[in-house]
């Protein structure tokens, strides 16, 4: 699932959730809403990424073949976004909540984790079942869909000493990209996220509370690909090569995503 599928899901989720809430609203009255935000902690792995180049070698041919080439090579630096093994992710989460009928509420939420190079974003809709609704503490079963975004910001593109800048590819339509020094160039990865827990709410007064969770995530990365600006480069493509000088290509396989324990605690505020 590439980031425009994820995107429409959370969106057609998050109109589905909107149109609950506005039948709710005109059968029942306004219902009050909360927000709540607070620390939150996700399950992140990836492996199988190598270093790599950008090379517009089909164009110009290697250099390391005609010193006359104007051949050009940017690094990619990914084998540090590599985790040795599954961890946690410390972030901040934020979420709406909109009551719908008796202990049922709907709610979307987004939250934004980093780990070493990589910024980690989540965004999910889902409901709220309490099973236990008193006054001052309620304990429910939260249940999430949405998606996963994963980045690496290497800064401003540089093409590497003695090569001739800028990268000139071709893209599957047969347009021309330019790639210039100085350009923003990071890399990102996508896809689906699930998650369901419990959760408890301790009410301090009728506006403030508490807010603690722990759950279980499971999200999957469907793609990645290289961005510059608003020009994309696939891993697939044959610009992706071994930082060696050849047109080898690169490698890269990435797996990984979110599986395993999450957990959040903040404060909720009734509005």
């Amino acid at each position: 699932m590439n980031t425009a599928s994820i995107r429409i899901l959370v969106a057609v989720s998050l109109t589905s959730l909107l149109a609950s809430t506005a039948v709710a609203q005109e059968r029942q009255g306004p219902p009050p809403s909360q927000i709540h935000v607070g620390v939150a902690v996700v399950p992140f792995h990836i492996e199988g990424l190598v270093d790599a180049h950008i090379s517009d070698w089909e164009n110009y041919g290697l250099k390391i073949q005609d010193s006359t080439s104007d051949e050009a090579r940017v690094l990619l630096p990914l084998e540090e976004g590599n985790t040795d093994k599954l961890g946690l992710l410390p972030g901040l989460r934020a979420g709406w909540v909109y009551d719908l009928a008796g202990p049922l509420t709907a709610v979307a939420e987004a939250g934004v984790h980093i780990g070493g190079p990589m910024t980690v974003i989540t965004a999910q809709v889902g409901a709220d079942m309490f099973i236990v609704d008193g006054k001052h503490l309620k304990i429910g079963i939260p249940i999430r869909v949405g998606g996963l975004y994963a980045t690496m910001d290497f800064g401003g593109l540089e093409v590497i000493d003695d090569y001739t800048p800028p990268v000139i590819l071709t893209d599957s339509d047969g347009n021309e990209q330019t790639f210039n020094n100085g350009d923003s160039l990071k890399a990102e990865l996508s896809g689906p996220m699930v998650s369901a827990g419990l959760a408890a709410e301790g009410w301090l007064t009728p506006k403030l509370g508490v807010r603690a969770e722990i759950g279980f995530s499971m999200g999957f990365f469907g793609d990645m690909k290289i961005r510059s600006g608003d020009q994309d480069i696939p891993i697939e493509s044959n610009a992706i090569v071994k930082p060696d000088g050849s047109s080898d290509p690169a490698g890269l396989a990435p797996e990984g995503g979110s599986f395993g324990l999450s957990g959040f605690a903040g404060v909720v505020y009734r509005l």
